[in-house]
């Protein structure tokens, strides 16, 4: 009898609670508020990423020089310049014995000369032939021949000065000298040496690389 008076009780404590549940879920206008989870916000961006590749290489100049003197066989007589000087375009490298072509040039400036003089002399008694054929005072014979004379002089003249003018070349090749603006890389050549055909310096021009 006490176990049934028991149970009616618990039955009936039972049906309050969900009487009492239900009157508050009425009254909220719905059902029951569910747990509530916190949860976290992120600010989402976009970021560029830049692609690099790395790599050893060798770094060379783009243009180089091998500087090969004129005038082989001639004797080294002073070097200017050293590995990894600067040098400007016709600067002066090295100079070589130039005591045979230099005389050479004295020979052909004593030669001009005397080709000169014997012209000026030719040209006036041409001038002078010239005049008197214009008045019939000498035959045309003669005045050809005076012109033959002029003629031949002014060429000995231009002759002697191309000779002249060329050995003058051939002195200032004695002076090597840059062929470009650079760094020298190899000075091959010492005082004393005698040149050859093979280059004396290599130079490089440094504001441009290849890799």
């Amino acid at each position: 009898m006490k176990k049934v008076i028991a149970l009616l009780i618990f039955i009936i404590m039972f049906g309050v609670l969900i009487i009492y549940r239900w009157n508050q879920m009425l009254a909220g206008g719905g059902e029951p508020d569910a747990d509530i989870i916190p949860v976290e916000t992120v600010m989402v961006s976009t970021v560029e990423f830049e692609e690099k590749i790395s790599f050893a290489a060798g770094i060379e100049p783009e243009e180089k020089a091998a500087v090969v003197c004129k005038v082989p066989g001639r004797t080294v007589l002073r070097v200017l310049v050293s590995e990894g000087d600067q040098v400007k375009k016709d600067a002066p490298l090295a100079v070589v014995d130039d005591s045979l072509v230099r005389q050479q040039v004295i020979q052909a400036e004593a030669v001009l000369g005397r080709a000169s003089s014997y012209s000026s002399v030719v040209q006036s008694d041409y001038k002078r032939i010239a005049g008197l054929y214009r008045e019939d005072v000498v035959s045309r014979q003669q005045y050809e021949r005076m012109e033959g004379e002029a003629k031949a002089a002014s060429r000995q003249v231009q002759e002697a000065k191309a000779a002249l003018a060329q050995l003058k070349i051939m002195l200032g090749y004695h002076t090597i000298r840059a062929p470009i603006s650079g760094t020298v890389l190899a000075r091959n050549i010492d005082p004393g040496d005698t040149v050859s055909q093979a280059p004396a310096f290599l130079l490089s021009r440094q504001e441009k690389v290849k890799v």
